[in-house]
């Protein structure tokens, strides 16, 4: 695609206000677009059917849970291309229908037989080429920030890798990673039967969030790309835990991720609404 000096001095100028912050490092032909801005917003949000006002909320089976503090490291967000080995599909991916290896799929991934929670897209990609596609990374956001999701935070990229100029490429998942989560809380019955229970949790991994995209870098596709990413951590995100040894002892950490109440958590972090806007 040829651009000429007035448009490339131009498109500097653009970018070098940009919320990215990186230098202008066009080279002449080699790019199709160029992402203008980038943002991911963070929010704990239970959701009007699980919100019992003051953070608090109400789980699956009956408990109310009051969240003081949730902190979350937020990785990096990869916008990411399918690459094809050649080789002969087994076919298209359903949700409703899974593959051998892999049960119960919702929220955007499946149970894998090994106990592992798997995207849509990364069986997608197994399905496509016998297990020989992958997914490249076309571009990288770095934010490698702890935040509280209770203050609902907006952040912008440290660092962008390889480049903001994409190369002629075509975007099928982005994928969010993470660090650590931790949580402070109180849990009682409900109704209140006067028993509460203080509930930390503490755990170093939480799964990659996907999701789907469909879009063309190429001569036809925008030459300007704003991304904007959300995650929210909604009411389900204490369903399936079963708080009455809790309520009893009146503590339950959360630490060990081989727990069944860590397992729990971390399967409904996995399926936290994620969601991710070109335009």
């Amino acid at each position: 695609m040829f651009i000429n000096d007035s448009k490339l001095l131009s498109r500097c100028a653009l970018l070098g206000v940009a919320l990215l912050g990186t230098a202008c490092t066009f080279e002449r032909g080699t790019a199709y677009a160029s992402v203008e801005s980038a943002q991911l917003d963070v929010r704990f949000d239970p959701g009007a059917a699980r919100d019992l006002g003051g953070n608090t909320v109400l789980t699956d089976l009956g408990y109310a849970v009051h969240v003081s503090s949730f902190t979350l490291d937020i990785g990096d967000l990869s916008l990411q291309e399918l690459k094809s080995s050649g080789s002969e599909s087994q076919g298209s991916f359903d949700p409703a229908n899974p593959p051998p290896g892999y049960s119960s799929c919702h929220g955007g991934h499946c149970h894998a037989d090994d106990g592992g929670l798997v995207p849509y897209a990364d069986i997608e990609a197994e399905l496509a080429g016998s297990g020989g596609a992958r997914f490249e990374s076309i571009v990288s956001f770095h934010f490698d920030e702890t935040v509280q999701t209770l203050e609902d935070p907006r952040l912008i990229p440290l660092d962008v890798d390889p480049s903001r100029e994409l190369p002629r490429s075509h975007l099928d998942k982005a994928a969010l990673s993470f660090g650590s989560v931790s949580v402070t809380a109180s849990v009682r019955d409900v109704p209140d039967a006067g028993r509460e229970a203080s509930l930390t949790v503490e755990l170093p991994v939480v799964a990659p969030r996907s999701h789907a995209l469909d879009v063309a870098i190429d001569r036809d596709g925008p030459e300007t790309l704003a991304i904007r990413a959300a995650l929210t951590i909604d009411g389900a995100i204490f369903d399936g835990i079963d708080f009455e040894s809790a309520l009893q002892s009146q503590s339950l950490p959360i630490r060990d991720p081989d727990t069944t109440e860590a397992r729990a958590f971390l399967d409904n972090m996995a399926s936290a609404p994620f969601s991710l806007e070109v335009r």
